[in-house]
């Protein structure tokens, strides 16, 4: 039966027509799809090199971040929303707005496509984290602390691109 499916797919890939018919539209979708999972892949892999401020290591390394983190979802012709939902290493990280700072900022400045951005702490993950997603979505609040040298400093050193 398993090889009797195989080969109905295969011969509807092929161009039979009375093999799989398709319906308007599913080409476009499934375009769509691939190029917002290809998008989610660039994503990533921007993201996954930054620094955690308090260690050597990168948030991938420490499992912060991972590819099923990032979703992407066109809302547009050519603007894509990004969803990122981070996990800190412990309930009560100090420093989980400053990670969802760096990564906003990171994206910011990196990618090449229309974007809208939202970025959350994994729920249940942090102690306040309705307090912290509200901080680095909120476009005032991350202008302001890019204003501070101190504090931009230590973001450009995270986000900085691995030698």
């Amino acid at each position: 039966m398993l090889a009797l499916a195989l080969l109905w797919r295969a011969l509807g890939s092929a161009g039979y027509a009375d093999a799989a018919p398709r319906r308007a539209g599913e080409s476009g979708r499934a375009a769509a799809m691939a190029q917002a999972q290809e998008r989610a892949l660039e994503v990533y892999d921007l993201i996954r090199t930054i620094r955690d401020p308090e260690k050597p290591n990168t948030l991938e390394e420490l499992e912060v971040v991972s590819e099923s983190c990032v979703e992407v979802v066109e809302i547009g012709p050519g603007e894509s929303l990004i969803t990122i939902r981070f996990t800190p290493t412990v309930p009560h990280c100090s420093l989980a707005t400053l990670i969802g700072l760096c990564l906003r900022i990171k994206l910011q400045r990196c990618l090449p496509f229309k974007h809208k951005l939202e970025i959350y702490i994994s729920e249940g993950a942090h102690s306040i984290e309705e307090d912290i997603n509200k901080q680095i979505n909120d476009k005032e609040r991350v202008a302001a602390a890019m204003e501070n040298p101190s504090l931009r400093e230590i973001v450009d050193q995270c986000v900085l691109d691995p030698d």
